[in-house]
């Protein structure tokens, strides 16, 4: 199954989708629509943390506060 990046309860593109969606590096999308935080969007979220300026251990591709509210301020959502 594929990777989705889609709201699952408005069907439209989620937050963590878009931002994390970089067509030019998978030249297609190829998601499953299904809401799932699977592997396509543990890689895009790795390059979302090393974008920041993360690395090594700290660009481990699991959102953290930091780099999740820079996320939200780009996209327009707020991390509490």
């Amino acid at each position: 199954m594929r990777q989705s990046h889609r709201d699952p309860k408005w069907g439209r593109p989620s937050a963590m989708g878009t931002a994390t969606d970089d067509r030019s590096s998978y030249g297609r999308n190829d998601h499953a629509n299904d809401g799932s935080f699977g592997s396509t969007t543990v890689q895009a979220y790795r390059k979302w943390q090393l974008r920041c300026g993360y690395s090594g251990k700290d660009a481990d591709s699991i959102p953290g506060k930091d780099s999740l509210t820079r996320l939200g301020k780009k996209y327009g959502f707020t991390v509490k």
